[in-house]
């Protein structure tokens, strides 16, 4: 009944549809719904918490400050376009130091879910980095 309600609200959540359409998709099926690994490989919880945020897109990115205060998603701009997760791990300018201190992640052009599913750790370190490196342009705390 879980798994119905929440295919029901895809159309209407974004960050559902983000979460189940983007990153987990074969957590749809009941077989394949969990807990998924890298909270158990991932010790670090600074590191930990940076890649859930990206996985689950709530992250530190303008698409989602601007939710906060209303704004429509065609202006949560960041330095060259909406950053959304997509923008923030492949596209924006503002992490190319991050990218290219992972080059082990970078190997390939990967899609969105691909690229989550990469080793656990080195992943949520680049998170880590993203995140700190984001917030800190964005003059918010660590």
């Amino acid at each position: 009944q879980h798994l119905q309600r929440v295919q029901a609200a895809l159309d209407s959540h974004t960050r559902l549809r983000h979460y189940f359409q983007l990153v987990r998709p074969d957590c749809m099926s009941v077989d394949s719904y969990g807990l998924p690994d890298y909270v158990v490989q991932v010790r670090e919880q600074r590191s930990k918490r940076a890649l859930a945020e990206l996985r689950c897109g709530v992250h530190w990115g303008a698409e989602e400050l601007g939710r906060f205060i209303g704004l429509p998603r065609s202006e949560r701009q960041g330095p060259g376009g909406i950053e959304d997760v997509e923008h923030i791990l492949f596209h924006c300018p503002l992490y190319a130091p991050e990218r290219s201190r992972f080059p082990e992640l970078f190997t390939e052009p990967l899609s969105l879910q691909a690229f989550l599913e990469q080793p656990a750790v080195p992943l949520a370190r680049f998170a880590d980095a993203c995140r700190r490196h984001g917030r800190a342009a964005a003059g918010l705390p660590p």
